[in-house]
């Protein structure tokens, strides 16, 4: 057999893209051990303009925009069960952004 046919990588990362319409974080919560359960590793969060940006940025945010807590408990959801949260893109810097 092909040796790249039998690779399978270490990391397997769930893309949730939360652009527009997102789902409730009760949702959320709930589906987290389900994509544990299928063997992901990584979670990488596409937040754009449902991100609780403050500041002079807070007019980039949606007004179905996240609330800070929800961030909050969506990482830390993650983080209990085992998920390594990735930030996308431009907030890499989101510390500094939305003052966790």
């Amino acid at each position: 057999m092909h040796k790249l046919l039998k690779y399978i990588p270490n990391r397997h990362v769930i893309h949730l893209d939360l652009k527009g319409v997102p789902p409730k974080v009760s949702y959320l919560r709930s589906v987290f051990p389900v994509f544990r359960a299928t063997c992901a590793t990584h979670l990488l969060v596409e937040w754009e303009d449902i991100f609780p940006f403050c500041a002079e940025l807070k007019s980039m945010s949606a007004l179905n925009a996240c609330a800070k807590q929800d961030v909050k408990v969506i990482l830390n959801r993650a983080k209990e069960i085992g998920l390594e949260a990735s930030k996308f893109g431009a907030h890499n810097s989101s510390r500094s952004i939305m003052r966790v």
